[in-house]
């Protein structure tokens, strides 16, 4: 049952559906993230064109030199464009915890690794004049696409939330709604995938919401978690039973059920609101016993 409020309100905590505005600096954004850093893989023509050169003259060491530098050059720019991808996650969450392996940096010691062995080893320059060429282009790759994030993004003024459990939640939440959304796509039965897009919808809809608003995690985890156990068991019991299409008395007792859950959810959201734990929990048992009741419990 969608809100009569704006989509994104920040009461709307199991409506929460995105503007479609959203998509669209997402899109770019997407867009954007595919072909930054590709530019550096470019720096790798010049020492394969080199080693191609040096095999052709019969020089092995001039082959390694080039190959070696060119190795380092394709790695460093993988790294770089791993850690603007990271970076990029990382800014766009609330709370998250930045990337240990500081990819970045180690992209461009690597491009800058390159240099030195193709202005030392291969242009035969002197050792300091090599250390200068890595040193500067180690130095320009960092101030063309900057340092790795550090440190954490704390939920500002909410106390009580830990940042791994946090992520760890929301990571599991996607995983198990992606699970769901490959299920759907594999049933035949029209009524299922209907309502089974809607759970899907809800459920990312719920997740984007307290990405959103930490301060509702501790109360909305209960039941995103419980309304994702429930419906992934439904699917997957449904999915396996090797009845789609087969039984409609089987497929009217699934979607009778995933009626209920959403129902039951919908319900929710006013208490969640009102942090009434109390009712939530005793509501969420009477859900679960309910389920199990039916034979469809997960």
């Amino acid at each position: 049952m969608r809100s009569d409020r704006p989509a994104g309100s920040g009461s709307d905590i199991l409506g929460g559906y995105a503007a479609p505005q959203r998509w669209i600096p997402e899109a770019r954004s997407r867009l954007e993230g595919r072909f930054e850093g590709l530019v550096l893989y470019l720096f790798a023509l010049w020492p394969i064109m080199g080693a191609l050169v040096a095999l052709s003259r019969g020089r092995a060491d001039a082959v390694l030199v080039d190959a070696l530098a060119a190795a380092l050059v394709i790695g460093g720019a993988g790294l770089i464009r791993s850690g603007r991808r990271a970076e990029r996650a990382f800014r766009a969450l609330k709370v998250a915890r930045a990337p240990r392996l500081p990819r970045k940096l180690l992209g461009a010691a690597s491009l800058g690794l390159a240099a030195f062995t193709l202005a030392f080893a291969g242009a035969g320059h002197d050792f300091l004049s090599g250390v200068a060429f890595g040193l500067g282009a180690g130095f320009a790759t960092v101030l063309m696409y900057g340092l790795d994030p550090r440190g954490e993004k704390r939920a500002g003024s909410v106390d009580g939330i830990d940042t791994d459990l946090f992520r760890q939640a929301l990571d599991a939440a996607s995983a198990r709604i992606t699970e769901l959304d490959q299920i759907r796509r594999r049933i035949r039965s029209q009524a299922l995938t209907q309502r089974l897009s809607r759970v899907v919808e809800r459920a990312q809809g719920l997740v984007d919401t307290i990405e959103r608003q930490p301060e509702t995690f501790n109360r909305a985890r209960k039941v995103l978690n419980l309304y994702l156990d429930e419906t992934l068991g439904i699917a997957r019991r449904f999915a396996s039973s090797g009845l789609d299409g087969a039984d409609p008395a089987i497929e009217r007792k699934f979607t009778v059920a995933l009626d209920a859950m959403e129902a039951a959810m919908t319900e929710q959201q006013q208490k969640l609101l009102a942090a009434d734990a109390l009712d939530l929990d005793v509501q969420l048992e009477v859900l679960t016993r309910r389920l199990k009741s039916e034979g469809i419990h997960g």
